[in-house]
């Protein structure tokens, strides 16, 4: 738990929170005067950290949940959860997915992998380029978050074939609901958690989901390509065996999804 400032608080305890359009949202009001830059920064980080995005349009702050437990805890008593940290969830820029289904270049009839689906940033894009491309794609999106899997359920049922809420690195590969004979999928797409090094290890257990001639294509920490120790040297060293190209993403391109983090894309073909 980090701490809340008093005068972030003060003002938390002044805005509104109300029902949202849609069942399940929730919009939160700040209170109606102008706050100082770093007084906001403080107010905004407490509401991005309990899952709130800001909404130009709405002139609120958008939850996908209730968050009157976290925004409550933060005004009672001064403690703030992370949920963004905890989950380690940083929604992929619409930009950066788009980006990612194009070097990703599914064709007509495969099969698209989506571990650690989030709230459908990615399934997004690949329905985007399914319009723009005139083709049709078999969807099978994974999320461990009952939160986000509700969203992505209700966004995108229409549109994918398979969606499981289940920890990712505990899906053992297998494919009886794809046509018979598929050794697999065709493409993985996907943004794996960071810390400590998951995103390797996510990109590792995704490859064993690839039929042969499948590709891969993953946004990642940079930390694969320089650090001296397991499971990195190992990394690399796969990585080099399938040919796979790694370019870094500009700076700041996560920002408004909250991190700084330096990210590239990955892509690799089996």
């Amino acid at each position: 738990m980090k701490r809340v400032a008093d005068d972030a608080r003060d003002v938390l305890a002044r805005g509104q929170l109300v029902p949202g359009a849609t069942e399940g949202q929730w919009l939160y009001h700040l209170p109606d005067e102008q706050l100082e830059r770093d007084l906001y920064v403080r107010v905004n980080k407490v509401l991005a950290g309990a899952g709130g995005k800001w909404n130009r349009k709405l002139r609120a702050h958008v939850f996908n949940r209730d968050p009157s437990t976290e925004l409550g805890l933060a005004v009672a008593n001064g403690t703030m959860r992370d949920l963004q940290q905890e989950q380690q969830f940083y929604e992929t820029p619409r930009a950066t997915a788009d980006l990612l289904v194009a070097l990703a270049e599914p064709q007509d009839g495969e099969w698209v992998l989506e571990p650690s689906a989030g709230r459908g940033a990615i399934v997004g894009a690949l329905v985007r380029y399914m319009a723009s491309e005139g083709i049709r794609l078999g969807l099978d999106c994974i999320e461990r978050e009952p939160e986000h899997y509700g969203y992505l359920c209700k966004a995108h049922e229409r549109v994918a074939q398979r969606l499981r809420c289940q920890d990712f690195l505990e899906t053992e590969p297998g494919v009886p609901y794809l046509d018979a004979g598929c050794g697999g999928h065709n493409v993985v797409v996907m943004n794996p958690p960071f810390t400590n090094g998951q995103d390797v290890l996510h990109v590792q257990h995704a490859a064993t989901f690839l039929a042969q001639h499948g590709r891969l294509v993953s946004v990642m920490s940079p930390g694969w390509t320089f650090r001296n120790t397991e499971p990195f040297m190992s990394f690399r060293a796969w990585v080099q065996e399938h040919g796979g190209h790694w370019a870094e993403l500009p700076d700041g391109t996560f920002a408004e999804s909250g991190t700084k983090v330096r990210t590239g894309t990955l892509v690799v073909e089996l």
